[in-house]
């Protein structure tokens, strides 16, 4: 396991967590700050959290094979982004497509990041 993967992929995710909550709470009519709301944007910030922790656990996942392993990182970490999203985006009162879109960029964005900072010196 690539601990030095995690370490960068766990904050990043918390980092788009908060990217993304300052995403939802522009399309809430109340700006956030009902109760309800509150819990509903922690719960978007803490599946990003987890999406960063899936992220760092996947290196040894391929699914296209690319000299520099870029595109491999942005296709996992995309997939991993939606399937983290679905957790979220599906239990709702609507299917959210934005959400499942964000998440698709941000789990593809965390990767490339990742994979390109904890690479060897050797690639």
């Amino acid at each position: 396991m690539n601990w030095k993967r995690l370490i960068i992929s766990i904050p990043l995710g918390m980092l788009m967590g908060v990217i993304c909550i300052i995403g939802l709470s522009q399309r809430i009519p109340t700006g956030g700050v009902d109760p309800s709301n509150s819990i509903y944007l922690w719960g978007a910030w803490y599946e990003r959290v987890i999406m960063g922790v899936m992220i760092g656990f996947a290196s040894e996942l391929v699914i296209f094979k690319s000299k520099r392993n870029l595109l491999n990182a942005f296709i996992r970490g995309a997939i991993l982004g939606l399937f983290t999203s679905a957790g979220f985006g599906f239990f709702q009162q609507f299917i959210d497509i934005p959400f499942f879109l964000a998440g698709a960029i941000f789990g593809g964005s965390i990767d490339i990041i990742v994979t390109y900072l904890s690479r060897s010196k050797i690639d």
